[in-house]
């Protein structure tokens, strides 16, 4: 089985000093593929894209709540052609001693 997987991207970072940060990437992936793509070893290779065209996406907020504490938000979703957009989002609290 062999892929070929081809990437455009950015990503862009905003920090606010002691405060916390916003960070947006997105790639373009481009994907070609020579096996069937329901098996477990193809859905690792390709990440979970599928043959084509791909886009993915990530918006990640982290924010210093208190000198112990820490905030980050993140959201993260995929598109493949023939395919709903997959929404993952995720909250996390760190406490540090």
């Amino acid at each position: 089985e062999r892929a070929f997987i081809n990437k455009a991207g950015f990503e862009t970072k905003y920090n606010v000093l002691s405060k916390g940060s916003l960070i947006f990437k997105f790639e373009y992936i481009k994907i070609a593929y020579n096996s069937p793509e329901n098996s477990t070893i193809a859905y690792e290779m390709l990440e979970g894209l599928k043959k084509g065209d791909n886009s993915t996406w990530n918006l990640s907020y982290q924010r210093n709540i208190s000198t112990n504490l820490q905030l980050d938000l993140s959201y993260n979703g995929r598109k493949s052609i023939g395919s709903k957009i997959i929404h993952v989002g995720s909250v996390q609290l760190r406490a540090y001693f």
